[in-house]
Formats: C-alpha cells, structure tokens, sequence
C-alpha cells in the first residue's frame, strides 16, 4: 500500500525508498508479534480447555464434511465457535493494551461507575468528550476480567456466555483483522 500511495502524490511529498522500506518493515514487525501471540494465547487456552478443544474441532469437522479441506473467508466467518473462542482468547489476552482514537464529533460517555467530582461534592455519570480530542483506549485484560464488569466467572474461559449473540451478526475491519 505504501508503494501505491507514493506514486499519486506529488514528488515533493514522495517517500525515499529507504523511507518505504522502513515502513514495511515496521507493518510486518507490528503485524508479526501480535498475531503470534494471539496465535499462541489462544492454543494455549485450548490446551488448558479440552471441553473447549473439542467443541471447536467438532465444528471444524462438520465443516470440512460439508464444504471440503480448505475453507474460504466467508466459511470460516460462518463458524460461529471458531469465532467465539477466538474473541474469548482476545478478550482474555489482548495483544494490544492500548488503542489511541480521536473523536470525530462530539460525544458523552455514560459511566458505568459513577465517580465522585474532584471536590468530591457531585456525582458524576458521564464524560464529555469534544470532537478531536485524542483518547487512549485501555484494552487491558485487567478490564475485561473485573468481576464487576463480567460477572463471578470472569476469569474463566466461556467462549459463548461472555459472548453476545449480536456480535455475530457484527461484522467490520475488526472481524476482518480477526479473521486474517
């Protein structure tokens, strides 16, 4: 993409090949360590669950018996466990701690704790957040793991309970990355 980009600007905004090779090798060393360690947490999460090995491999044999050995995108998009406990795994270990965003309107953010005002007076229950204001996105597992943000059994592996039907029927550049 880099490479394509470069030639529909003007000369003066073109990077050196020097500049375009750095690029590239920054993509695959970004794209290679959070894959394999997705890759790696979540067949160490199948290991640690058979019950859960099971359920997957069985979906994955029903659907080689109906659709042959290699399965395409919209095949495996079709595997709604194979899907489960790859966003289970995601969820348990992101690869990425943080996302940064910036809003492109404006936006208020209900609080799902309510915090006290720093004068400690009022009670506050959300957050406004004006266009362009840069944010950080915590996507620690520490969050996804609070007991009070999912239940008594947050920390155990539950591809489908922790998992809302909706978010199959969701599907975006994220289940796209997932799916790569």
């Amino acid at each position: 993409m880099p490479v394509k980009q470069n030639k529909v600007v003007s000369p003066e905004e073109q990077m050196t090949e020097e500049e375009i090779i750095s690029q590239v090798n920054g993509l695959v060393f970004a794209g290679h360590d959070t894959t394999s360690g997705a890759l790696a947490r979540t067949l160490h999460l199948l290991a640690q669950e058979p019950n859960v090995q099971e359920q997957l491999r069985a979906e994955i044999r029903e659907a080689h018996s109906l659709y042959g050995k290699d399965l395409d995108y919209d095949q495996l998009n079709s595997l709604k466990y194979l899907d489960a406990v790859c966003r289970e795994s995601l969820r348990l270990w992101s690869p990425s701690q943080t996302l940064e965003r910036v809003a492109m309107k404006d936006w208020i953010l209900p609080l799902q704790y309510p915090i006290k005002s720093k004068d400690g007076k009022k009670t506050v229950t959300n957050i406004h957040v004006p266009k362009g204001t840069q944010t950080i996105i915590n996507q620690s597992s520490e969050l996804t793991t609070r007991q009070e943000n999912m239940g008594q059994r947050c920390r155990e592996v539950q591809p489908f309970p922790l998992v809302a039907t909706s978010t199959f029927e969701r599907r975006g550049i994220q289940d796209t990355g997932i799916a790569e």
